[in-house]
């Protein structure tokens, strides 16, 4: 009998060292998932997200387009980048150890948003806008799964702002995201609209129709009508502006080769002579 209460003991000693070993294997892994490995110094404030129906998340599908419907920041926006001027735009980095977070490689997630509350900053996207694994599968998250997400702000009159900035880390295994860190925000704080919207991008994907023309999906919108300051429509068109610009560059130039070969022709050897004799006199 004293025998077999030894082998027992001893039975239930190594079963008790079985499983310390292996909660202690698994704490690093916990403690991981629960903390930042890294730090950022221009980080200051977080972001919140939150969904279509203004409610704060914390987690989502990387597969979701977009990443998320809103965001808003703890922080006010910086001086001269309020409203009615002021624009948010939300990226997200790829950290890297060793690297200052000022040289991480990134990806724009939404457009410029209009936000009607300076002290809480917002942006807003559409379906336009990426998902997360858009950025994941190209910026491989070397630093156990994890992504800085950060707002920007720009203005009308002033270069883009982003010494330091409000900033979120989220951490993503397998097709999901979850924020480590942060704290709430008020999906509510104010109003907000996207460039997007302005330049008449729906806020939905289109399809087309049976005719072969696009038409919107169900539940999009337009630009407003109405109530869209001057200096929204200069900020929202400027890219759209920039592309009509170049364009009309370009067949300016393609007119002046165009009208140049036609003298060289009407001219005969005339105008060879002209054109060779012009060329030494600049050189």
């Amino acid at each position: 009998m004293r025998r077999l209460s030894v082998r027992l003991s001893a039975a239930l000693a190594a079963l008790a060292f079985v499983v310390v070993g292996s909660v202690a294997g698994l704490a690093p892994g916990a403690a991981a998932a629960t903390s930042v490995p890294y730090s950022d110094p221009n980080a200051v404030g977080y972001l919140g997200f939150c969904d279509a129906a203004d409610h704060q998340v914390t987690s989502g599908s990387i597969l979701t387009q977009p990443f998320v419907v809103k965001t808003v920041a703890s922080t006010p926006a910086p001086s001269h980048y309020g409203p009615p001027y002021g624009r948010a735009v939300l990226y997200v980095y790829q950290p890297i150890q060793y690297v200052d977070p000022s040289d991480w490689s990134g990806k724009q997630l939404t457009a410029a948003s209009a936000f009607t509350n300076t002290k809480a900053p917002m942006t807003v996207a559409t379906q336009r806008d990426p998902s997360m694994i858009n950025f994941s599968s190209v910026y491989p998250l070397h630093v156990d799964g994890f992504a800085e997400v950060r707002m920007y702000f720009t203005a009308l009159g002033q270069t883009q702002f982003s010494r330091t900035y409000p900033a979120a880390n989220i951490r993503i295994s397998g097709h999901t995201w979850t924020q480590v860190g942060g704290g709430k925000v008020n999906c509510k704080a104010g109003q907000v609209h996207s460039n997007e919207i302005a330049l008449g991008a729906p806020t939905t994907i289109p399809t087309k129709s049976s005719t072969g023309s696009p038409t919107k999906a169900a539940g999009s919108s337009s630009a407003p009508t109405s109530g869209t300051s001057g200096s929204e429509s200069s900020l929202a068109s400027s890219a759209a502006g920039s592309a009509s610009h170049h364009s009309s560059s370009s067949s300016n130039s393609g007119l002046v080769v165009v009208l140049t070969v036609l003298a060289v022709l009407a001219v005969g050897g005339g105008g060879y002579v002209f054109l060779r004799r012009r060329s030494r006199t600049v050189g």
